[in-house]
């Protein structure tokens, strides 16, 4: 089950789940600037199916995809990266609360207030 939140006066709404950065990649760094996906292949020295793959959310952004993306765009590997960390992340949490597996333990109590 997704994450509820409260906004708004008490009313619990659901947080979305992140993007795959392969929409982000298209959607915010492609589209805008007229890069075809064909294009950014060349350019980074990978296979059309490589990038293409990564659009469809067929591919993760591995390390060197994250070095390649980060040179390429000017922005640094560690936000393509964390994009995919984070999707990840996010994946599995949910897959473990659907499946029932995620336990909440409360703070060391070393840690308490």
């Amino acid at each position: 089950m997704p994450e509820i939140r409260p906004k708004n006066k008490g009313i619990a709404v659901e947080k979305q789940a992140p993007n795959h950065p392969g929409l982000i990649l298209l959607e915010e760094f492609l589209q805008p600037y007229g890069i075809s996906q064909a294009e950014l292949a060349r350019h980074i020295g990978e296979s059309i199916v490589v990038v293409n793959d990564v659009v469809r959310g067929k591919r993760k952004i591995n390390p060197r995809l994250a070095m390649l993306f980060g040179d390429a765009f000017g922005n640094g590997p560690e936000i393509w990266f964390n994009l995919q960390a984070n999707y990840d992340f996010c994946r599995e949490r949910d897959a473990l609360r659907r499946a029932g597996k995620v336990r909440h333990v409360g703070k060391l109590s070393a840690l308490a207030d």
